[in-house]
């Protein structure tokens, strides 16, 4: 056999094990590269598991919290009278000004909150300064904390809050941080013309409609 013969051989001989070789390794990736595929879609869907499991334990938390505060009214804007305690002076702005007749033994507890600030005006006087902006008191809302004996009379006194209209003072349910999150992104949202709670579930009347909604957890939207 001529030198030239045997070079080809070998050259096709060396041709044709790269074929299969190359043809392995890419079998061998492609199996690989699906095997990699199924396990990072395994992942995914247990991170998707774990994600809504998690959403239902903050749900179901956040519900129970709000469960805890059933009996409670946070009362905003009653000043408190040197002569009297919480308890005596949300029993008479109750009897007096919602016409609903009970006394201090109505109430479990009844305690103000720290104060927060009322909302800063939105623009100040040409003059003002930095200064004397800062050196400024800070207007604030007292807020009260009630929690009743009974259910039913709370709700009364909830129903009858309308009488308080102009007054400067509110009663509103004592909401967990997510409840009084989510109302406010309700008002907030143009969709919608009104929303309120109720037994510390929150509802909005879209536009346009006469039918509320209720309004769950999950529809808060992170800031």
């Amino acid at each position: 056999m001529r030198k030239e013969d045997i070079i080809a051989l070998v050259q096709n001989a060396v041709q044709e094990v790269e074929v299969r070789l190359t043809k392995a390794f890419e079998a061998k990736l492609q199996s690989a590269t699906e095997n990699l595929r199924l396990a990072l879609d395994q992942e995914k869907a247990r991170g998707n598991e774990l994600q809504l499991e998690l959403q239902k334990t903050k749900a179901e938390n956040n519900r129970l919290e709000q469960y805890s505060r059933r009996s409670h009214l946070r009362i905003q804007g009653l000043e408190l009278p040197s002569d009297k305690d919480c308890k005596e002076a949300v029993a008479e702005l109750i009897s007096n000004k919602l016409a609903i007749t009970v006394s201090r033994d109505d109430f479990d507890a009844a305690h103000p909150l720290p104060t927060r600030p009322r909302a800063p005006p939105p623009t100040l006087p040409a003059t003002t300064t930095a200064k004397t902006a800062a050196a400024t008191p800070t207007k604030t809302i007292p807020t009260i904390i009630v929690r009743f004996h009974q259910r039913e009379l709370r709700d009364k006194v909830i129903r009858a809050r309308r009488s308080l209209k102009k007054t400067g003072i509110t009663i509103q349910e004592d909401l967990t941080a997510k409840n009084a999150k989510l109302l406010r992104q309700m008002i907030n949202d143009t969709a919608y013309s009104s929303a309120w709670t109720w037994e510390g579930k929150v509802y909005a009347l879209p536009k346009g409609q006469t039918k509320p909604r209720r309004i769950d957890i999950s529809e808060l939207q992170a800031e």
